[in-house]
């Protein structure tokens, strides 16, 4: 009995989810934690985020467009600001939106779950999927791949036009992992059932996916309409 009030008081560990997520999950419920993963995973997205823009060939995007040698330090100078501005939103809305989303979903469900609990569950499954991100931003960085294009993502492997390519994006390695561990976790910590747990991560994977492909199919059109003025 005192052996597992012990395990029971430890805290969850993010390098444990390679190891043992259900273990992590369980010690979650009992005592979940906000700021540390918080930080990581914002950090995370904040390195991602930089090598990209760092390792990206501004010069190559302005020939696109005909751009000169003035518009391309502009271009430049815009994309660092919005692309720092836009990774912090972002980490705010995945954290703290997303928590609420989960939230809600294991509430319809039945369960009793706390959102401190499904906040610090959404960090740590964000963890998981934005190690790509950080993969990403590495070999941008360090080699000649296209920059918007995930490496660990079905989009870097099948050449498609939009809107499949905008599909294919969303079945990444790390994303399909962050899934995974969020039904673990949907188990683990909110209590549903493993059916009801699975149901709700592939509802919100659809949604994701058909939120990508409203998203490509802006972007095609967008191309269209650019090539036809």
């Amino acid at each position: 009995m005192s052996e597992m009030k012990m395990e029971a008081g430890k805290k969850p560990s993010l390098l444990g989810l390679f190891t043992n997520p259900t273990e992590q999950f369980e010690r979650l419920r009992e005592k979940p934690i906000v700021a540390i993963p918080m930080v990581i995973v914002f950090l995370m997205m904040l390195a991602g985020t930089v090598l990209t823009l760092a390792g990206m060939d501004f010069a190559a995007e302005m020939q696109k467009y005909g751009g000169t040698v003035g518009d391309q330090k502009t271009f430049e100078t815009i994309t660092w600001i919005i692309g720092i501005i836009g990774i912090i939103f972002t980490f705010l809305g995945s954290i703290f939106l997303g928590a609420l989303i989960l939230w809600v979903c294991a509430k319809i469900a039945g369960s009793s779950v706390k959102y401190k609990q499904m906040l610090s569950m959404a960090s740590f499954t964000l963890f998981i999927s934005n190690i790509g991100m950080v993969i990403h931003g590495l070999v941008v960085f360090f080699t000649d791949v296209n920059s918007t294009m995930a490496v660990t993502s079905l989009k870097s492997i099948i050449p498609a036009e939009e809107p499949v390519a905008s599909i294919l994006a969303p079945f990444e390695v790390f994303s399909i992992w962050s899934y995974i561990l969020l039904a673990i976790g949907f188990q683990k910590v909110a209590g549903l059932s493993k059916k009801a747990s699975w149901t709700i991560t592939i509802i919100i994977f659809a949604i994701m996916l058909i939120i990508s492909f409203l998203g490509g199919v802006f972007a095609s059109f967008s191309q269209s309409f650019e090539g036809n003025v």
